[in-house]
């Protein structure tokens, strides 16, 4: 795994470089290829490189706002997984487009994203035990 990690890293540079102006991008569905295969490495970072040079030639990919949605979320990025998920389902809209396979994967990262949400709001509201210190408290000690 470690050997496929490194050769989709280099990949990814030289995808990086070709954006930067330093030679000719790949292919969409090159890029594409490429991006699923970091997502499969878990890259999340390198995927949403290679994810957003294909936003750039295309916005209108509701597959690839979804990986998008996906990558962020693996990331951690709560607000950017939401934003991509609407544009997702902004362009599904407006090019009519049926697929249940994808609507299903966004309908299940919803799902945990506002699962996500639950639990933050159940440890902000919890009762721990430990008292809050004040900058006054501070100032006492």
């Amino acid at each position: 795994m470690e050997q496929a990690k490194t050769h989709l890293n280099r990949a990814h540079g030289i995808l990086m470089a070709a954006v930067t102006g330093e030679g000719q991008l790949p292919p969409l569905e090159t890029r594409r290829v490429i991006a699923r295969l970091l997502i499969e490495a878990e890259e999340w970072h390198n995927a949403l490189d290679v994810l957003n040079s294909i936003l750039a030639d295309n916005e209108e990919d509701a597959e690839i706002w979804y990986l998008t949605a996906f990558c962020q979320f693996s990331s951690k990025n709560r607000k950017e997984t939401q934003e991509a998920l609407t544009t997702m389902a902004k362009v599904m809209e407006k090019h009519k487009i049926d697929d249940p396979e994808i609507a299903a994967a966004a309908k299940e990262l919803e799902s945990k994203l506002e699962n996500l949400g639950e639990e933050d709001e159940e440890m902000e509201g919890s009762d721990d035990g430990f008292e809050t210190c004040s900058d006054e408290d501070d100032e006492d000690a």
